[in-house]
């Protein structure tokens, strides 16, 4: 058997050259477009039991990869106008960057944090800031449902100086250096000599 491959090899020397150039140039081409990425859950024994629970539940709690971001005021409260602009625009700037869960970004500009109220007939749920207030009045009554909700010490600290924004992240192909380098850019664009960003 291995006589007759060899003499075929042989006789049709010219082809198999062809065909082994055509096979090595298809596969240099490939290489050129072959990624390389690292995930992280991959490190840790796949048959470990806290990793097997990670796996199915990390969709309904969160992933591994999740970033907060902490903007602070150096004097008064986060309630005024300006701040509560900034964290709206964090949350949308945030929500822009490759690999994150929309469905993942808590802050009091996101439509997930909401607020419950009871109503004539039952009960309301909504968005606890929809838009940046801009009256006094407004500014008080938004003040007034974050501190008779949950989110008084979560997403807003409990001295009003600062507001929190979590955000989770997709486990595969994350890009950490884009990832780094967008926090980055909303950190230098939002801080200023009111405001503290920290990552």
């Amino acid at each position: 058997m291995y006589d007759k491959f060899v003499g075929f090899l042989i006789r049709f020397r010219v082809w198999g050259l062809i065909v082994m150039a055509a096979i090595t140039a298809f596969f240099g081409y490939q290489i050129l477009h072959m990624e390389m990425f690292t995930r992280f859950l991959d490190l840790f024994p796949q048959d470990h039991p806290f990793v097997q629970i990670h796996e199915k539940y990390n969709r309904y709690f969160g992933s591994a990869y999740q970033a907060q971001l902490v903007l602070e005021v150096k004097e008064g409260d986060v309630f005024n106008p300006e701040t509560l602009e900034k964290i709206m625009r964090i949350q949308y700037d945030v929500d822009l960057i490759p690999g994150v869960d929309h469905y993942g970004i808590f802050s009091l500009a996101s439509p997930r944090v909401t607020v419950v109220m009871e109503v004539p007939g039952g009960i309301s749920v909504k968005p606890i800031m929809p838009e940046v207030p801009r009256t006094v009045e407004e500014l008080a009554a938004l003040k007034k449902k974050v501190i008779t909700s949950h989110h008084y010490g979560t997403m807003v600290s409990m001295d009003m100086k600062a507001l929190s924004l979590n955000a989770n992240f997709f486990q595969g192909r994350l890009d950490f250096n884009q990832l780094f380098r967008m926090f980055m850019e909303i950190k230098e664009r939002e801080q200023d000599e009111r405001h503290n960003v920290y990552l």
